[in-house]
């Protein structure tokens, strides 16, 4: 049951890594005959077994990131948010279905209008009803304008865009921008849903209340922060040769999957950026994979740790059955890895093994301060 949600919440989260892409040039294309570069080595991993101590200052559970998650799973069962129905008017912390459109000097702006745009009111950002995770943040006061603005009535709002604007033609220009609300929601918490509600939602999967919910997003928080940790606070050698052959076959497995070899439009509408300004993003992505690989290749090994190749299968046919983007498991393995099939097969067989250690430690932690 576990893997189904697990699969849910990670399948979209490997998507968006995937469309973060782009066909590279120069130095990063794949040459056959070339001397592959040394692989990476880990010169000091990071001490974890204390995890009352791991788990302070920047690895905290708090009583956010709870039902931040709690949300995010219900998301992923497209019950993340509550409709509200017994007020039309917009308050702080809400999530709004708003469509709206920009205005310069009176006239609607190339850019500037959207459709059924889910947006975090207080957060100012767009809101994915998928995951529950934020996406892109507007511009400075962009949604103050939905504060106090009602369902169904037309509302105008001025936003000042920054001086170092991409568009130059709206870079440091007073605009307007008229919001029409749709629907109100509420994100679905530990405090605005009930133990039924938990049930409906959730009862295949083995929760039917919210006490069994938050204790499962608390051990789930709690292996992803000491995972964190561990990759945040271990060192690595690394060359910037290895990781652009790495991104080199990203490009490769990007432009074999999007079938055109001109993907530097399709970044460009994606993300309005060049491939020049998107490669240090995805450098900086795909070194965060690599450190992840070697340091958990490294736990599995010092602590003799076993892999489940049947958890694996399990796991890559939930996410498969979860999304039809991915139409075999190397598709799987490509996206987890950017690019590299078998690398992605052996992190995902190791991560999930570091996981189980870490969850084993955690509720031994919890059952001796009970």
């Amino acid at each position: 049951m576990k893997k189904k949600i697990v699969a849910a919440l990670l399948c979209v989260a490997i998507l968006v890594s995937v469309c973060a892409c782009g066909n590279g040039e120069g130095d990063t294309e794949k040459n056959s005959e070339k001397t592959p570069a040394t692989p990476p080595t880990l010169t000091s991993l990071a001490a974890f077994d204390d995890l009352k101590e791991v788990l302070k200052g920047d690895y905290e559970i708090t009583e956010e990131a709870i039902a931040d998650y709690f949300t995010s799973i219900l998301c992923a069962k497209d019950a993340g948010l509550i409709e509200v129905t017994d007020r039309d008017t917009v308050q702080e912390g809400d999530i709004v279905q708003v469509d709206y459109t920009g205005y310069l000097d009176d006239e609607a702006f190339d850019g500037g209008e959207a459709d059924n745009q889910i947006i975090d009111v207080s957060g100012n950002c767009a809101f994915d009803e998928a995951t529950g995770s934020t996406g892109n943040t507007y511009i400075d006061d962009f949604s103050d304008g939905l504060i106090g603005a009602k369902v169904k009535t037309p509302v105008k709002h001025n936003v000042t865009f920054p001086t170092n604007y991409s568009n130059t033609d709206l870079a440091g220009k007073e605009t307007t921008f008229e919001f029409n609300v749709d629907k109100i929601y509420i994100k679905a918490t530990p405090d605005t849903v009930t133990d039924e509600y938990v049930a409906k939602h959730l009862g295949e999967d083995g929760y039917t209340t919210i006490d069994a919910l938050v204790t499962y997003s608390k051990e789930e928080l709690a292996v992803s922060m000491v995972m964190g940790y561990v990759i945040d606070e271990s060192k690595l050698d690394i060359s910037e040769e290895y990781l652009n052959e790495r991104l080199a076959l990203y490009e490769e497995f990007i432009a074999e999957t999007s079938g055109t070899s001109d993907i530097s439009t399709i970044v460009y509408y994606s993300y309005g950026m060049t491939l020049e300004q998107i490669r240090p993003y995805w450098l900086a992505w795909i070194k965060s994979q690599v450190t992840a690989e070697v340091v958990f290749a490294e736990i599995v090994k010092s602590k003799n740790l076993s892999t489940d190749e049947k958890e694996l299968e399990e796991f890559v046919e939930d996410v498969l059955d979860e999304n039809s983007s991915f139409e075999s498991e190397e598709d799987v393995y490509n996206a987890v890895s950017y690019g590299s099939p078998e690398t992605g097969r052996t992190y995902i067989l190791h991560e999930f093994a570091v996981k189980e250690y870490i969850l084993e430690q955690y509720r031994t932690l919890q059952t001796a301060t009970e």
